[in-house]
């Protein structure tokens, strides 16, 4: 295959005469942009590169390249269908941005149009394109000036025009009606984008109370904007948008019927921002309580008019929304709601044992993200008077090795039949009684010996909500087989050279990831102990990187010769804020690869029938193993324990 670069160059060379120098360089890194998506794709486009240069200008030429990467990310087939002019779509996008005028030339009249509306002292200024393969541009508002993008594609607007006069009307609403740079601390980023949607559409209401026109051109892109019914951050956002300014519109998701009328009964007193922001809070909380995902490093708004929703919020320290970390103390609204199930047992005091920042390996940009991940240590103080009611009812399930021993070269087992050395003594008695015609000892050998194993073992169990759910039809749950198998091995190596500790994990985003030291290294496994083990509770996901970071960190004081952590789950690492599935994968897999450069090994036991998908790459070949029968999970523990605890 010839190199984009190549195939650039050669066709360039034949258009070179008609570009300036610095449209050349553009052009050739759109290429490369596009190369990184799909190379055929590049060397279509590239061949074609005189043709599209004599109907569009090189702008024009980069908004129909844009298009292209939108309207097909991801999809390979499309992609080649669009460059190589195989689809009429593209044909279609290439006529409507032949006929549009370059921002450049719209910039006088919009700022004619923002002092009519009142705005003068604010000025508009194109916004520097972004690169090729980039999440769509949206407006940039100062209190000084609004940064419109310079790479609106056709499947933002047929008439870019139009679309330019609703961001200077959007922005003129933000200007009069919004107070720009509040807070943003201990709000999650959901919660931010969800409250900046509802201030959109107050400010948008406001301003169409002056300019009644205005409500057209709003819906005009709000209607276009509107994605297929689906319980995505996305389609929703673009919906609620939607019913907030279009009295006509109807939905049947019960969450934007929601938004609308609590929006509607807030709209008494426009003026009233608080009222919209508890509003944006209660519908924020409730896509919590739905398991919506949102990526904060993938968030866009969705209509295209609207700005980014920066001039509204002052995330303090130049950080953006996804880097506020929120309260340890369980004060926001998805906690409060949640807090009978964030309790470990009934009758069971939470306390917040300190907080500790992780990284996070994103094998998108191959970068570790520093400080990334916030894992809060929880503990429990349980009643005492409780622990008899509270302690689970664990049953022996197979053969368990109480005392795993180990080959030790240091002990060494003399006059042995057979072995890897000789036994001098052994041997110099065996001659002595040949020469005294005595029948001599055949037993000269010796080989090494074996001792009590000397370990520590960190068994990590999966809190995650899924674990809850019966293994077989009204029986018990994957979270009790948990329970059950961790006891039964503390139980087995209580006395013993093992040190055990049982610690357990879930998540709520990056930002709450929950570590529960259930019982420690030094702790006596006693009735307050199993109660505190049998009384805990799994919710939320299973973002599992951090939980294994932590848990190597807690081996890293361990002075035994074997440092061990067994992973008990039931399903690949998964979170409401990630939307890829791969992410957290690879994140877990570098994990495991930092533990084992501390001397930690990390073994995992899932039930999840389609784990060879993700556990080979996180865990490495003979680290793992998947159960057919869940309740086979105690005595594989056991098992597992004792082969790792011998080698």
């Amino acid at each position: 295959m010839v190199p984009v670069e190549l195939a650039g160059d050669l066709e360039c060379g034949q258009v070179a005469h008609r570009l300036e120098p610095d449209e050349l360089s553009q052009l050739r890194r759109w290429l490369n942009d596009l190369q990184a998506e799909d190379a055929v794709s590049a060397r279509e486009a590239a061949e074609r590169m005189g043709f599209l240069l004599d109907s569009l200008n090189v702008p024009a030429l980069g908004r129909w390249m844009q298009a292209g990467m939108r309207l097909h990310s991801g999809d390979v087939d499309g992609l080649r269908r669009y460059f190589g002019l195989r689809e009429e779509r593209a044909v279609h996008i290439m006529r409507v941005e032949a006929g549009e005028r370059a921002l450049s030339q719209a910039i006088p009249s919009l700022g004619f149009l923002m002092t009519a509306l009142g705005g003068g002292a604010c000025r508009v200024q194109a916004r520097d394109p972004a690169p090729l393969n980039a999440p769509p541009g949206r407006p940039v508002l100062t209190p000084g000036a609004l940064l419109v993008p310079d790479n609106y594609t056709a499947l933002d607007a047929d008439d870019r025009s139009l679309l330019y006069r609703a961001v200077v009307a959007h922005a003129l609403a933000h200007l009069r009606y919004s107070q720009p740079r509040r807070t943003a601390a201990g709000l999650k980023p959901m919660t931010v984008a969800v409250m900046s949607l509802v201030e959109d559409a107050r400010v948008e209401r406001l301003l169409m109370h002056d300019y009644p026109g205005l409500r057209k051109l709003f819906l005009h892109f709000l209607r276009r904007g509107a994605e297929a019914p689906a319980l995505t951050f996305s389609s929703l956002a673009a919906r609620l948008s939607r019913a907030l300014a279009d009295p006509s519109c109807r939905d049947d998701n019960y969450w934007v019927n929601k938004g609308r009328v609590l929006f509607e009964a807030a709209s008494k007193d426009l003026h009233d921002y608080a009222r919209f922001r508890e509003a944006g809070s209660i519908l924020a909380n409730d896509l919590g309580q739905m398991r919506v995902r949102f990526n904060p490093m993938l968030y866009h708004v969705h209509c295209p008019y609207r700005d980014d929703n920066s001039f509204l919020w002052d995330f303090g320290d130049g950080q953006d929304a996804s880097k506020q970390d929120p309260p340890l103390t369980v004060s926001d609204p998805v906690s409060v709601s949640a807090a009978g199930r964030q309790n470990p047992g009934a009758g069971a005091e939470l306390t917040v044992v300190g907080a500790v920042s992780y990284p996070e390996w994103d094998h998108r940009i191959e970068l570790l993200k520093k400080d990334w991940c916030t894992l809060i240590e929880k503990t429990g103080a349980w009643p005492a008077t409780a622990a008899a009611e509270m302690a689970p009812r664990a049953t022996h399930r197979g053969a368990l090795l109480l005392s795993p021993r180990r080959l030790c070269r240091a002990r060494r087992i003399r006059r042995q039949w057979e072995g890897e050395d000789i036994d001098l003594n052994a041997a110099i008695d065996a001659y002595v009684d040949r020469r005294l015609r005595l029948s001599p000892e055949p037993r000269i050998f010796m080989r090494p010996g074996k001792e009590d194993a000397s370990a520590s073992l960190l068994i990590l169990l999966d809190l995650s909500a899924s674990t809850n759910d019966p293994v077989r039809e009204g029986g018990e749950s994957m979270l009790d087989l948990e329970k059950q198998a961790a006891l039964v091995l503390a139980d087995a190596v209580s006395g013993s050279a093992t040190r055990l500790a049982i610690h357990g994990f879930s998540s709520n985003t990056r930002h709450e990831i929950n570590y529960y030291r259930l019982l420690d290294f030094s702790d006596r496994l006693d009735e307050r102990r199993k109660a505190v083990i049998g009384s805990v509770r799994a919710d939320y996901s299973t973002r599992m990187g951090g939980a294994i970071r932590h848990a190597a960190a807690c081996l890293g004081g361990e002075t035994t010769a074997q440092r061990f952590i067994v992973v008990m789950t039931d399903g690949a690492p998964s979170d409401i804020d990630v939307y890829e599935p791969g992410y957290l994968i690879q994140d877990a897999r570098v994990a495991v690869q930092d533990a084992r450069k501390q001397g930690v090994r990390a073994f995992c036991l899932t039930t999840d029938p389609q784990a060879t998908k993700y556990v080979r790459t996180i865990f490495g070949a003979g680290n793992y193993q998947i159960l057919d029968n869940p309740h086979q999970l105690c005595a594989r523990l056991s098992r597992v324990f004792a082969r790792l605890a011998a080698s």
